[in-house]
């Protein structure tokens, strides 16, 4: 199922292509045929292609801001980079989760920097065209043929 994750008109609607109320009802995009933001939040789970879709619109916005402030956006390795800081995050809050730390609102901090890490997985997979959706599927059929080899 597809998305449209336009920015939100004057009228408030996500997507300026709904103009009908049946449209709006049916949360579809006149001019792409997705389904709107609008409709997100009564599905209750999203694909990961649903996802890699929000990330690269996230990841838009950051490349606004960025070359607003910076003058340019960051490149793959600089994604990278971002990325390792945020699995040392993770580490860190996984030794407080486990004991090994002392660290407040631990739940809340380790949802947050699995999301982080999952961001920087999608749009890194962006840059370089990979379809994560139809990879991830395909390592996971090969390892679980290995480890049922193994077992």
């Amino acid at each position: 199922m597809l998305y449209c994750f336009r920015p939100k008109t004057p009228a408030g609607f996500s997507c300026p292509h709904i103009s009908s109320t049946t449209n709006v009802e049916r949360g579809i995009c006149a001019s792409t045929n997705a389904l709107s933001t609008e409709k997100i939040a009564t599905k209750l789970t999203m694909e990961l292609k649903d996802c890699a879709l929000l990330a690269k619109r996230v990841r838009g916005l950051y490349e606004q801001y960025e070359k607003k402030k910076y003058g340019k956006s960051w490149s793959t390795e600089e994604l990278a980079m971002g990325f390792a800081v945020d699995v040392g995050d993770l580490l860190r809050i996984i030794m407080a989760k486990e004991g090994r730390r002392t660290l407040e609102d631990i739940d809340n901090k380790l949802t947050h920097e699995l999301c982080d890490c999952l961001w920087s997985i999608l749009v890194i997979a962006d840059r370089y065209n990979i379809d994560m959706e139809k990879s991830f599927m395909k390592e996971m059929e090969l390892l679980e043929t290995r480890m049922q080899e193994k077992i």
